[in-house]
């Protein structure tokens, strides 16, 4: 059995961020034929992810790895110090948009953000996904989210394989066994990748994905 992780935006998304049909059409095949488990790790809300996702995939792990859902559970983590953040950023509420666990803005807000928390003597971690930073908790980030999901799922065992993007992929990466970078992948992926695929964005994970079908 193969554990799948990829990254929404940019990943199974193209440029202008539409899902890609293909790539879900090659998905389900894969699982439909037993030899695939699909999860989706995003920094985005979970709620979205469902939106976009339901039925397509075996799990999710949303907002940067502070949420997992699998067989219509959700688990939470990290609560207590994302709360703490939270409060320290009400003095910046006009920057920032909050989750459930994590709390995003813009990326020309960090100085603002890292002023507010610094008064507060708060711990915190920033990731950069483009143009956006999230703010969570010190522990938390894609890698945390994966391993979580895939103990709940039996998948512990499996090989994983991820896919991503940008910065914030860089955890996801390091844990799985077969880190994979596409033609946009951010330079700190490719370092770290096993395999690197030359085509961009959807493409390139389609492309991987009818590879995998010939094995």
């Amino acid at each position: 059995m193969i554990a799948l992780f990829t990254d929404y935006d940019r990943t199974i998304t193209n440029s202008e961020l539409e899902l890609c049909n293909k790539v879900i059409g090659e998905i389900t095949k894969l699982r439909k034929s037993q030899k695939l488990k699909f999860i989706v790790a995003s920094g985005r809300t979970l709620e979205f992810l469902q939106s976009k996702l339901s039925g397509y995939a075996d799990g999710i792990v949303a907002e940067n790895g502070a949420i997992i859902y699998y067989d219509n559970k959700k688990e939470v983590f990290g609560k207590r110090e994302s709360d703490q953040i939270k409060t320290a950023l009400l003095k910046v509420k006009d920057l920032v948009y909050f989750g459930d666990i994590i709390s995003y803005a813009l990326k020309d807000a960090e100085p603002q953000i890292i002023d507010a928390l610094r008064l507060q003597n708060v711990k915190y971690t920033i990731e950069k996904n483009k143009n956006s930073i999230m703010i969570m908790p010190q522990f938390i980030n894609k890698g945390f989210g994966i391993l979580k999901i895939a103990e709940r799922l039996g998948l512990s065992n499996a090989q994983k394989i991820a896919i991503g993007d940008d910065e914030n992929d860089v955890s996801m990466f390091k844990a799985v066994d077969f880190p994979v970078a596409i033609g946009n992948s951010d330079s700190r992926l490719r370092a770290i990748a096993k395999a690197f695929i030359e085509k961009e964005y959807c493409d390139g994970v389609l492309e991987f994905l009818k590879q995998m079908d010939t094995v």
